[in-house]
């Protein structure tokens, strides 16, 4: 096998690998969203480990080579877990379950099985697809960005914490300068402390007063600055 080819072999397994790590989390969700007395430990209790444990020939019997689940199976599967009358939109996603774990095992058998990995995961989105139609429209665009919209909120906040570090440090410094020189860096360093108080409050300030001796011990030229680099 040409290098070339090896890498691409790679590529094709993480990208199949980051689409399954996906799934199984929606599907907790959304199971969660119609099971929610059973708590977070519910989707794996009795969905995901009662699958998991199937043996490869009675997973083939609910999944055979033809990828159409064995609905009269899965209807059995279900009754054991859930009590009737069993929702449809809990078919879809014992069903969706079923298709991401066997993608996972024919994945794990060899690279020549990869196409049968991905019809198998592609048919376990479409189940999941289902199950948020069902139940409701807007739930799986939900779940399935709702991580997203987190991870972007919790970017944004922190380049505007960083910014204003960056704010803060501009001006703290730029008084140390202007108020130079200072008979040793302890004393530029209280009074900036009370400075920034003054400017940007108690509350805001507690987030920058471990950082303010670092500030003047890495300021350039600090010597010019500072009769004595004494810390007080």
């Amino acid at each position: 096998m040409s290098s070339s080819s090896l890498t691409l072999n790679i590529d094709v397994r993480m990208r199949f690998k980051k689409r399954l790590r996906a799934l199984f989390p929606v599907l907790q969700a959304s199971y969660e969203k119609r099971r929610p007395e059973f708590g977070n430990e519910g989707y794996k209790q009795r969905v995901f480990d009662r699958i998991d444990k199937y043996s490869a020939r009675e997973l083939d019997l609910l999944i055979p080579e033809t990828l159409i689940i064995a609905r009269d199976k899965l209807e059995e599967l279900l009754l054991e877990s859930e009590a009737a009358p069993l929702s449809i939109d809990l078919q879809y996603i014992y069903a969706a379950t079923a298709y991401g774990i066997k993608s996972k095992r024919v994945a794990e058998l060899e690279y020549e099985r990869m196409g049968a990995a991905w019809d198998l995961l592609a048919q376990a989105s479409f189940e999941l697809g289902w199950a948020a139609c069902i139940s409701h429209g807007d739930e799986l665009l939900d779940i399935t960005f709702g991580h997203q919209v987190r991870q972007e909120n919790s970017k944004n906040a922190a380049n505007k914490q960083h910014s204003k570090r960056a704010e803060v440090r501009k001006w703290g410094l730029e008084f140390v300068r202007q108020h130079a020189p200072w008979p040793s860096q302890g004393s530029a360093n209280t009074a900036l402390e009370i400075a920034l108080k003054e400017k940007y409050g108690e509350a805001h300030f507690k987030d920058f007063r471990g950082t303010i001796k670092k500030w003047l011990q890495n300021m350039e030229d600090r010597e010019k600055y500072f009769k004595s680099l004494d810390l007080g």
